[in-house]
């Protein structure tokens, strides 16, 4: 009897322990997809001046699904699905973000005329997953056109990493593509309001950030153009290609193209500016699982200390959100004043982003726990056969 009840006691354990880790991560997630409530923020007035012709973004998505859950050992153990339509979804909170803009959205059959615009494009992405945090993307391309051409071409990313999770629960899956796509939908629509000023002053051939104001916080997502860093009031196409031939293959390389300053300093804050990148490439790869590449910026020194202009000249890696983040923090990099550096200094500088890291990190955490686990196993069953009935 003894033995009967210590064999149906150590199976407890052994399942308990099994539960605890892995009981989460199965049966599908079956979310319901919100858009954003108008009534819990100021909105814009519709101008009738102001007006978008928008045509439905086609579902171009290479993944029904919308997510995946994942056990403690980034092991793929159950699907996140959508209980409403995504692609209804998507278009709603679009035309929200628009209305939010003080646009009034007509229908994509309405005729073009001349300061208006017409949206449309496709859904290229709609996706979630959770380890140790909750991270979610949802990327579309779309493209503005007036009545003669089209005036902008780009994909937009919103990423989302909204909380820890605990429980890879559908509600908070819910929550953060609802918060990747309310990002997207307002970069849209901050395009949008962009050109059509451009339009308006008809100077449709620049690109929307051209418009913005001096002293814009704004950094232009379009890789392979330059920024002007602190405030300055144009941006600018300098041909960056021409410098993509001297780029240094190493992570973290640098080269001075001219200048005195130090190597080893600008290696130092140009590795430090990449830090927070890298993290947000971290959350990009549990969405992408073979996002890599390189990164190769040029960054423009004034003898004062001060970063001007920023360009992406070499990119294999294309992923929007990490580009972003990239010109965002080298435009906020300073350095000391150098009076024998008159000219200035230009610099290239080189940063890896390799998914095997990645993947090497979950392997080693993998072992880790599944060691705790067996090593808690061992204890738990020999405390029950020494115990004494």
């Amino acid at each position: 009897m003894n033995f009967l009840f210590r064999s149906v006691l150590q199976l407890s354990v052994c399942g308990l322990i099994c539960v605890l880790q892995y009981g989460c991560a199965f049966g599908t997630r079956e979310v319901l997809l919100k858009n954003s409530d108008l009534k819990e923020r100021k909105t814009a007035a519709e101008d009738s001046s102001r007006i978008i012709v928008f045509k439905d973004l086609s579902d171009n998505r290479q993944d029904a699904n919308i997510g995946h859950v994942q056990n403690a050992y980034g092991i793929h153990t159950a699907d996140v699905v959508a209980k409403n339509s995504v692609p209804e979804w998507v278009n709603k909170e679009i035309v929200l973000q628009l209305k939010n803009k003080g646009f009034t959205v007509v229908p994509g059959d309405t005729p073009l005329v001349m300061h208006r615009l017409k949206l449309t494009g496709e859904i290229l992405k709609v996706y979630t997953t959770a380890y140790f945090s909750y991270v979610g993307e949802v990327t579309v391309e779309a493209s503005f056109s007036d009545s003669s051409r089209t005036l902008l071409t780009k994909k937009y990313t919103g990423h989302c990493k909204p909380g820890s999770n605990w429980a890879a629960s559908s509600e908070m899956f819910g929550e953060t593509l609802g918060k990747a796509l309310h990002e997207t939908a307002t970069q849209i629509a901050n395009d949008a309001d962009s050109l059509l000023r451009v339009a308006a002053s008809s100077t449709v051939s620049a690109p929307p950030d051209t418009a913005r104001p001096a002293g814009s916080e704004k950094i232009p997502s379009a890789v392979g153009t330059s920024i002007v860093a602190q405030g300055s009031s144009a941006i600018k196409d300098t041909a960056p290609s021409k410098f993509s031939g001297k780029c240094p293959n190493k992570d973290n390389g640098t080269v001075i193209l001219r200048g005195k300053r130090d190597p080893s300093v600008l290696k130092e804050k140009f590795t430090a500016a990449c830090s927070e990148a890298r993290l947000l490439y971290n959350d990009r790869v549990e969405l992408n699982r073979y996002l890599g590449g390189q990164v190769c910026i040029h960054v423009s020194i004034a003898p004062d200390g001060k970063v001007g202009d920023i360009q992406i000249v070499n990119n294999t890696l294309k992923d929007t959100p990490v580009e972003d983040k990239l010109l965002g923090d080298f435009s906020k990099i300073s350095f000391s004043k150098y009076s024998a550096d008159s000219a200035g200094t230009e610099a290239l500088f080189t940063a890896n982003f390799n998914p095997s890291g990645h993947d090497s990190g979950k392997i080693a955490l993998a072992v880790i726990l599944g060691l705790v686990s067996l090593v808690t196993m061992i204890i738990t069953l020999n405390n029950i056969n020494s115990f004494h009935y």
